[in-house]
């Protein structure tokens, strides 16, 4: 859903039709008891609008920047679930 993701805080007619999309998208796999991951999700608002329509996981800038493999080994060894 990553093309869709990225405009979805837009306030324009392109962000409202991405919005309905991106719903009925996760509706329709929720309804066929699949989780849905939104990719490449880098605004807080982004991040904010997935979660009212229910996207069970996200990736992107705003939830973890890109790090490395010894950054991440330390990250999870550490028990975190967020890498900023």
């Amino acid at each position: 859903m990553r093309s869709r993701s990225t405009k979805l805080h837009h306030q324009s007619d392109a962000g409202q039709s991405d919005r309905i999309l991106v719903r009925s998208t996760i509706a329709l796999a929720h309804d066929l008891g699949l989780p849905v991951v939104a990719e490449g999700i880098e605004a807080p608002a982004c991040l904010g609008l997935l979660g009212a329509m229910q996207c069970d996981v996200g990736q992107g800038w705003t939830i973890g920047r890109p790090v490395t493999i010894a950054e991440f080994d330390t990250v999870v060894a550490a028990g975190l679930t967020r890498a900023a």
